[in-house]
């Protein structure tokens, strides 16, 4: 699953997905914006067909975060 979340996250930034380490965040990587947060967060969605509340949106600040929180849902 992380691999999939990789790939999502680096495609909504639009980066390739080995530059994006377990510390990148929207506060280092500057392709992070809000608008590049929520693409991420409505693919993850799809992807996985979940739905995500807003704090969870908001916890998504890392890839393990990221991992955790779609986990959870799973």
């Amino acid at each position: 699953m992380k691999t999939k979340l990789r790939e999502i996250l680096a495609t909504a930034i639009d980066v390739d997905s080995d530059e994006l380490t377990d510390v990148s965040s929207p506060d280092n990587t500057p392709e992070w914006d809000s608008f590049a947060h929520m693409t991420m967060v409505a693919a993850m969605e799809e992807e996985f067909k979940i739905a995500l509340t807003l704090d969870e949106v908001k916890s998504m600040q890392t890839l393990p975060i990221i991992e955790e929180v779609i986990s959870q849902k799973l």
